[in-house]
């Protein structure tokens, strides 16, 4: 049976492990983040936000992992480092535990954010494939004002269980930087190339269509109008992360 804590010894445990994982991002030690919002029961709780960090090595002795879960008047709390958990409570509701976990989220994916950026900037731009990429972003810019009203929906309406992915960083099997969003049908995928372009991949899901057998609705490698397209998903973003503290 979990206990509800006011535990020094818990409470400094807390302390300790965001003061590490604040120092993991801080430090650039943080190599890939993979963030789920709302996207599995725990402890018979659909409000549930999932965290891990790896750091450079890949390695799962060295990850950080946070699970929450809303129950009630109460905060499951469970925090782990490495392959071992040093909280695994359930916590009066208060607002300390989440505030700490969207900032560390909101620093890193700042990080990321600032790296493409930087890199896209210092590339060359080619008006080559000018009306492609005009197209792309018209597409995008459409698509996204769509997303985002169903996002402020779910996020606003009590009836509506919001629900999202996200993943940032080097990706352990593409050894590529990424950023890849999963909300309602649609996945994205932003990559940074060796050329400083981006390459965006963007997937219309179906029910009951296996990813493996999808198109993608969107898929291009952009020059000239990357950063207006980047921007979109850092508008995206600052939409998405806003539940977190919720």
């Amino acid at each position: 049976m979990l206990l509800r804590f006011f535990k020094k010894d818990q409470t400094e445990n807390i302390n300790q492990f965001f003061t590490e994982l604040h120092s993991v991002v801080e430090t650039d030690s943080a190599n890939w983040m993979a963030l789920a919002i709302n996207d599995r029961m725990i402890k018979e709780s659909l409000l549930t936000k999932e965290l891990v960090f790896y750091t450079k090595d890949n390695h799962l002795k060295n990850a950080f992992s946070l699970q929450l879960a809303d129950k009630n008047q109460a905060l499951y709390t469970k925090l782990i480092k490495g392959t071992t958990t040093l909280v695994e409570s359930e916590i009066e509701v208060e607002r300390n535990v989440k505030r700490q976990f969207k900032h560390v989220v909101e620093n890193y994916m700042l990080k990321q954010f600032e790296f493409f950026k930087t890199q896209m900037n210092n590339s060359e731009f080619s008006p080559l494939q000018l009306e492609n990429e005009e197209k792309a972003l018209e597409w995008i810019r459409v698509s996204f004002e769509v997303l985002k009203k169903g996002i402020i929906e779910s996020i606003t309406n009590s009836e509506f269980l919001f629900q999202a992915k996200i993943f940032a960083g080097i990706n352990p099997q593409t050894k590529e930087r990424e950023i890849r969003i999963i909300n309602f049908n649609l996945d994205m995928t932003l990559v940074l190339l060796s050329n400083n372009n981006l390459r965006v991949i963007i997937y219309n899901r179906k029910p009951g269509v296996p990813q493996k057998d999808l198109k993608p609705s969107l898929i291009g490698d952009y020059s000239f109008r990357k950063r207006e397209i980047f921007d979109h998903i850092i508008d995206l973003f600052s939409l998405l992360i806003k539940p977190i503290e919720a």
